[in-house]
């Protein structure tokens, strides 16, 4: 049933020709939850406008790790989700939980086509449209987080139009009662150069150093060092092999965040396109990924996205300060004296070898 509900109105709203207003304003109320699992937060959406709507669709976007609470109803038990006394008795909401874990779609309709009242039973004039039950995992840490409300769509009988709001809906949800903090433990094998991407801004750890992807060519990736570790920014690690702890309480709202074609992940995710960071055979760069040689991409950690038209993309650390990296007696890495990564000495100069120099004639 409740397929065909959101096949209904999609099908609906297709039909109506779709425009920004400056009247209609959508809104979702701060909030705060404790992450126990079980206590319910009631989220209040509000929609005001100078014309009145038959029914909308909207998607609401909450953090991971936050549901929508469940309710008996009779014999069984349902989504957490009411009209307020704006709505008449042919009015009904539902909602469902997309796969992604954060993304709540919401559709309310009437089955006679009767508009959204402006007030309550009593003719008092109210905003609030719909509540919305929500609970917490205790997994989740503690801290602010923002939620949004995204395609939002009012219908209009009368003249065949779907509203959309003229500016985005965000609001701030405090989870408390939850973890402090979350730890992220990060290993930098031998070669020395790793990816990483966290949820939380970090600073960098003593024999480490963290670079940005500025440039991206078939000849080149550019780094360049940054004085801290960006949340949700997918960055380059270079530094002494070994473990590293990072702490901290998360901010992302995605499973994914870009820095141009530099792509970082908070869950594991197979590619089948792209070049990812790895040692062959010694020679350190991004290689090719295609179907016959797909590979996962751990949490926490990055690739980069799209087709250079080569098989290989060495790193460019001449913007890099690599004197730990150049000095590691175990890198079998060539690099020239400006720090630049060479697949091998080809033309004649001083490279470093395992933090040797070695003279090419």
């Amino acid at each position: 049933m409740k397929k065909v509900i959101f096949s209904l109105l999609s099908a609906m709203v297709m039909l109506h020709t779709q425009a920004q207003t400056e009247t209609l304003k959508v809104w979702v109320d701060d909030a705060t939850i404790t992450a126990d699992g079980s206590t319910v937060t009631k989220l209040v959406i509000s929609e005001n406008d100078i014309v009145d709507y038959t029914a909308f669709s909207l998607s609401l976007i909450v953090p991971n790790g936050v549901t929508v609470a469940k309710v008996k109803q009779g014999r069984e038990y349902v989504n957490d989700i009411q009209l307020t006394d704006r709505a008449t008795s042919t009015h009904s909401i539902s909602c469902n939980m997309l796969e992604d874990g954060k993304t709540i779609k919401i559709i309310a309709t009437s089955s006679s086509n009767h508009d959204f009242y402006p007030d309550d039973v009593d003719g008092n004039l109210i905003d609030e449209i719909f509540t919305i039950g929500l609970v917490a995992d205790p997994s989740i840490a503690n801290g602010d987080y923002n939620i949004e409300i995204v395609e939002c769509k009012f219908v209009m009988k009368e003249n065949a139009t779907a509203s959309v709001p003229n500016s985005d809906v965000t609001a701030k949800l405090t989870i408390t009662g939850g973890v402090d903090s979350n730890v992220i433990n990060y290993s930098l094998d031998e070669s020395g150069i790793g990816t990483l991407i966290l949820p939380f801004e970090a600073q960098v750890p003593n024999g480490m150093e963290i670079c940005r992807c500025v440039s991206i060519t078939n000849e080149y990736v550019v780094l360049e060092t940054q004085s801290t570790i960006p949340a949700n920014i997918p960055v380059v690690v270079l530094g002494n092999p070994g473990n590293y702890t990072f702490t901290g309480i998360p901010t992302h709202t995605e499973d994914t965040y870009f820095d141009g074609n530099y792509v970082g992940v908070y869950s594991n995710r197979t590619i089948t396109n792209g070049y990812v960071l790895k040692n062959v055979e010694g020679v350190l760069g991004f290689y090719a990924v295609n179907s016959e040689t797909s590979v996962t991409i751990p949490t926490f950690r990055c690739y980069l996205q799209g087709n250079y038209g080569t098989n290989m993309i060495p790193l460019d650390l001449s913007t890099t300060s690599i004197d730990e990296i150049l000095n590691n007696s175990s890198n079998e890495n060539y690099y020239d004296l400006q720090g630049r990564y060479a697949k091998y000495p080809v033309n004649s100069g001083i490279y470093v070898k395992k933090g040797e120099k070695i003279l090419k004639r």
